[in-house]
């Protein structure tokens, strides 16, 4: 039965590999048993090669007539995503904070304006809709911070919801 492999991933890359050197070479070239390396070539295994027998695969694959190297270029493309990510998050962060300055800003100010002689409840209405705006632009903060943690840890890098990242 054929597996279905995502895209950009290291079982994707391993079966590439496989289509132009057997599972039993690759073996050999790592120094594996033939087992493990069908293994890293499943879609749900958690198993890769070293990044020393990746390099060894990929360059068994380029001499075996391959015109690229597949788990390196998976490695540079998942690396590149992941850059990318982050300076998005960077920016969606700088973003919303800018947005919760402002906000904040204008609600203080509401806020003063309610202390003033002759203030009424008109004033009060919009010191209270500034607040709320002003909350809800910190609550965006927050969850934009929230993406700076690794995925299953809180802050301090404890591990959050009994897994390790």
């Amino acid at each position: 039965m054929t597996l279905a492999r995502e895209p950009l991933t290291f079982s994707k890359a391993i079966s590439t590999i496989a289509g132009k050197i057997d599972y039993p070479r690759m073996a050999q070239i790592v120094d594996r048993s033939e087992r493990l390396v069908r293994k890293w070539s499943h879609p749900q295994s958690n198993a890769h090669p070293t990044v020393a027998q990746g390099v060894a695969l990929d360059l068994a694959f380029i001499e075996a007539g391959g015109d690229t190297a597949p788990i390196s270029e998976t490695y540079l493309q998942l690396l590149d995503r992941g850059i990318g990510e982050r300076v998005a998050n960077r920016l969606a962060l700088t973003a919303a904070v800018a947005t919760a300055a402002k906000e904040n800003g204008e609600a203080l100010a509401a806020v003063l304006a309610v202390t003033h002689p002759g203030a009424g409840p008109r004033e009060v209405h919009r010191a209270e809709h500034e607040l709320e705006e002003a909350q809800s632009a910190m609550a965006v903060v927050g969850r934009r911070l929230s993406s700076f943690h690794p995925l299953g840890a809180g802050p301090g890098g404890e591990t959050v919801g009994g897994t390790q990242p």
